[in-house]
């Protein structure tokens, strides 16, 4: 799964570093879209920061199926704010769902019918409640209802109790009843992603543009501003009477057995850190994460480890220690790492 993340994130040249051991490397960012909207007040949301925010996002879901993936699990949530003069743009994170849209060749995937569930359910699309292979035209129903969140500050069927109240009441909502009492291009949105088909390309510079127009003068590199005060205002609470269509179908660790040179200069001694300073190191002898999550063939962005190694800066394979001479508590061995402080590696 993390390997899976990292190959995305190589894609959309948003890589970190690897070396003996996985794990990702990110640029720190602030808090996340969600967090954000209910901090200022569910009242205070303007309009001109609803569509800076619906256009910057999408921005992002281009960008991402120009490269042949689809996210998967789009929300508020999955959508976090920078930092310093970057604070007011957003940037989309949690790629372990996404999957290819398009093969290695860049030929569109079949259609199936017989997919997992993927994503969140109440951001989730009509199809992917359905079950069928995940495509752009799901991202963008996805982020539909994202705006309509931010809009009405509700989706009628959040509250659902079931798998099948979820979906009868989801899909007996146009976008006129979502968005019934706003501008009625949001609603329009809404229903335009419901029509999208599997193989449709997304029109996403129309809707920007179109969004754009209900603030005059708003220019296209236009950020996020809390302190905005301008009206008219949107986020406010509307009680969605829960529709219904009751025709709707249903949907262990080994011992130390001898030494080893290259654990013995990692266990033994002080480390050098970057600064340059010494510390006693103590090892973790064991992780209680579970074992790694294979990731379905469908799902692969061909050979995840072939793009990983080819986008970072190095990947070193790590010493056999299950099956040298030596075995390490745990399977692994400490990582150790080159520094700014030296040309040898140190921990």
């Amino acid at each position: 799964m993390l390997l899976h993340e990292a190959c995305a994130l190589v894609l959309l040249r948003a890589w970190g570093r690897s070396q003996y051991f996985e794990y990702l490397v990110m640029e720190r960012l602030g808090p996340n879209l969600e967090d954000t909207v209910k901090k200022i007040g569910a009242t205070r949301l303007t309009q001109r920061n609803l569509v800076v925010l619906v256009c910057q996002i999408l921005d992002i879901v281009e960008h991402v199926h120009e490269k042949g993936i689809v996210h998967c699990d789009i929300k508020p949530r999955n959508f976090v704010f920078g930092t310093g003069e970057n604070a007011g743009r957003l940037h989309l994170i949690d790629f372990g769902l996404s999957r290819p849209w398009t093969d290695p060749t860049g030929n569109r995937l079949p259609e199936e019918s017989n997919c997992g569930f993927r994503g969140t359910p109440q951001f989730a699309s009509r199809n992917i409640h359905l079950r069928h292979t995940p495509s752009r035209r799901d991202d963008l129903e996805s982020l539909a209802y994202t705006a309509v969140k931010l809009l009405t500050g509700t989706l009628p069927w959040a509250d659902a109790q079931s798998d099948e109240e979820l979906l009868s009441t989801l899909y007996a909502h146009s976008g006129h009843t979502l968005c019934q009492g706003y501008d009625a291009l949001f609603a329009q949105f809404v229903d335009y992603a419901h029509s999208l088909q599997y193989e449709d390309t997304p029109r996403y510079q129309y809707w920007r543009s179109a969004f754009r127009e209900l603030v005059p003068g708003l220019s296209e590199d236009a950020s996020f501003d809390p302190d905005d005060a301008s009206e008219p205002r949107v986020g406010t609470q509307k009680n969605c009477d829960r529709l219904r269509s009751e025709d709707w179908p249903k949907p262990t660790g080994p011992e130390h057995v001898d030494s080893d040179p290259l654990l013995e200069s990692v266990l033994g001694g002080d480390s050098r850190s970057e600064d340059g300073g010494r510390h006693g190191f103590t090892p973790n002898l064991g992780s209680t994460w579970s074992c790694g999550e294979a990731i379905p063939a469908g799902d692969l962005f061909g050979d995840e480890f072939a793009v990983v190694a080819a986008g970072v800066e190095f990947i070193d394979a790590p010493p056999d220690y299950t099956h040298g001479s030596c075995t390490y508590p745990g399977g692994s061995p400490p990582e150790r790492m080159k520094n700014s402080q030296s040309d040898t590696r140190c921990i």
